[in-house]
């Protein structure tokens, strides 16, 4: 067991975005947004998935429903996608290789746990539920909580704030570019877990933080692919 010393090295907190890097989201959201798309004779394509990553839902929806001049009540879009949602969480919804036992072993290494989220509260409360999550978590920001979600700094700056810790003891795990921006924004550092549904270019940018799951690595469980990466973000963290 590493000491406290060690611990506050760099960081005494980590914070986590849900979809996309905790949880292999993005499939049951896709499908969800073509279906209720679709009934409005609109294609939801991979370009605006790409698009809107990390983005609350509620703003994503606004922005569609401007952009295509839908006659209805963004009210109503949101209740439709909901009930859509529901309907997939228990078949289209994975948990990420090598995510319970990274948390398991910050958590075993007195490390601070907050989850940052746009998603909406209802969701992030069923998702904590299903995987067994929530026991992790210390603090939880949803996209109800704020004014302004990602790339806007107050998700990540309410997390510190309920956990405690100033922004410069925390670092930020992501996948989406409007979550890093987040990060970057509230003087955080940060490590970016790959997404296939990203732009190269973005990766090409970051290429000294990126972090692959995996379940067949030791410790923090953070990937295989890139072991240099992982050796950085152990020695960052003080595990050893």
């Amino acid at each position: 067991m590493i000491s406290n010393k060690q611990l506050n090295k760099c960081f005494t907190a980590v914070l986590f975005d849900l979809d996309g890097t905790l949880i292999d989201s993005e499939p049951l959201q896709f499908k969800a947004n073509r279906i209720l798309f679709k009934q409005y004779g609109k294609h939801y394509s991979r370009k605006e998935q790409a698009e809107f990553l990390g983005v609350r839902t509620a703003d994503e929806l606004r922005l569609l429903k401007q952009r295509w001049r839908l006659k209805v009540n963004l009210k109503k879009l949101i209740t439709q996608r909901k009930k859509i949602i529901l309907g997939l969480l228990g078949t289209d919804l994975k948990l990420m290789p090598g995510v319970v036992k990274t948390l398991k072993n910050l958590q075993a290494a007195k490390y601070l746990l907050g989850l940052g989220t746009s998603g909406e509260v209802w969701y992030v409360k069923r998702v904590l539920q299903q995987f067994k999550l929530k026991k992790y978590f210390q603090a939880v920001v949803t996209g109800n909580d704020v004014t302004k979600s990602k790339p806007d700094p107050e998700t990540y700056l309410q997390l510190s704030s309920r956990l405690k810790t100033a922004p410069q003891k925390c670092l930020v795990v992501e996948d989406a570019p409007a979550g890093i921006a987040a990060a970057k924004a509230a003087d955080m550092s940060y490590w970016v877990v790959r997404n296939k549904r990203i732009n190269a270019e973005f990766y090409l940018d970051n290429g000294k933080k990126i972090l692959d799951f995996s379940s067949q690595t030791l410790n923090l469980s953070l990937g295989h692919s890139h072991p240099e990466l992982i050796s950085a973000a152990k020695k960052q963290l003080g595990l050893f």
